[in-house]
């Protein structure tokens, strides 16, 4: 019987290579509180949780931003029978009480608006000069990357993802590291316009991004009495872990 999947990268960064700043961050992350808060709403709604927990390619070669497009690949290789799909960034953790947004869909492909800042306006400029001969993507309709929802209607976009990157890899990794315009958001919202892909906005309570910017992260946690997917994307002070164990212990815990 088909289940509705929350699909999740969870790798450990290879930290052979790195300096010293770089191990702490890695290890700072704090997945695992974000996988508990998924397991346990997933099991409150019928709902299955996948954890991708091993890269397809090397991942210099290619980011796990852009492998997670494998992810109907993977789902089917591994057996699992999927309805719909919500492909969730590992640094989020859900409230316990959120609705099930798989009822939310229309069968569409879901995101949520990514509040338009400086890095997002330039991003888009670097990728419309560089990949898109110049069009403009709107950035009113710009979804955040880390909160997608799917199915299997839209396999053959998702193949346009993959296929984009390894036809374009060169070329995209030069601007990832060159001009630091990020990896595969950009370019998922200019694919989604120039495939015409009928896109369903949720609220913003579904991914409730970039909290320090707007300065809604404080020690009385008025984040979780805003919303209900809480992504802490733009590296909290100390650390995310901080932040999201310290979100999860208070949602689930006490």
């Amino acid at each position: 019987m088909s289940k509705n999947i929350v699909f999740m990268v969870a790798i450990a960064d290879d930290e052979k290579h790195m300096d010293a700043h770089q191990r702490q961050r890695s290890r700072d992350t704090g997945y695992e509180w974000s996988l508990k808060s998924w397991d346990n709403w997933c099991k409150k709604n019928d709902a299955e949780l996948f954890i991708m927990d091993t890269p397809i390619y090397p991942i210099n070669d290619m980011k796990l931003t852009w492998q997670r497009y494998f992810v109907l690949d993977i789902l089917v290789e591994n057996g699992v029978d999927y309805n719909q799909v919500c492909m969730v960034d590992a640094d989020t953790i859900i409230h316990p009480d959120t609705p099930n947004f798989f009822e939310m869909t229309d069968g569409k492909y879901c995101g949520v608006v990514n509040p338009v800042n400086e890095w997002i306006l330039k991003s888009i400029e670097i990728y419309s000069k560089f990949m898109f001969n110049g069009k403009i993507t709107p950035f009113w309709e710009y979804i955040n990357g880390g909160f997608q929802v799917f199915n299997k209607s839209h396999k053959e976009f998702l193949d346009i993802m993959k296929n984009y990157y390894l036809n374009n890899q060169e070329n995209l990794l030069e601007i990832q590291n060159k001009y630091g315009a990020g990896s595969d958001q950009t370019p998922l919202n200019y694919l989604l316009k120039e495939n015409n892909i009928d896109v369903k906005l949720l609220s913003t309570k579904f991914n409730m991004q970039d909290l320090v910017r707007y300065e809604a992260l404080s020690e009385d946690l008025i984040h979780t009495k805003m919303g209900w997917v809480y992504h802490f994307n733009t590296w909290p002070k100390p650390n995310p872990r901080y932040w999201l164990e310290k979100t999860y212990r208070s949602l689930y815990e006490s």
